[in-house]
């Protein structure tokens, strides 16, 4: 399972998914506003703000650059070079 999809898993908690891809800015804010949202309509808020933050973090997703894609681009440039 690549990241992107661990991080659509893991976004039924609010900013999880953000944290998990190195926003913890956004990850606060989805958790702190997302809860709130929630909290305040009863629950009926979570059902609009659940689908927002997965499709957030999905296309953030597919722009961030993890540590072993790093170290995979690295190798290609090594192999490269000699």
């Amino acid at each position: 399972m690549d990241r992107r999809n661990k991080a659509i898993i893991m976004s039924i908690i609010p900013g999880l998914g953000h944290l998990y891809l190195g926003y913890p800015f956004k990850a606060i804010l989805w958790f702190v506003f997302g809860g709130s949202i929630s909290v305040a309509t009863g629950g009926v808020g979570f059902l609009f703000v659940w689908p927002i933050c997965m499709i957030c973090v999905w296309s953030l997703g597919k722009h961030t650059l993890m540590a072993q894609d790093m170290e995979a681009i690295t190798r290609v440039i090594k192999q490269g070079k000699t």
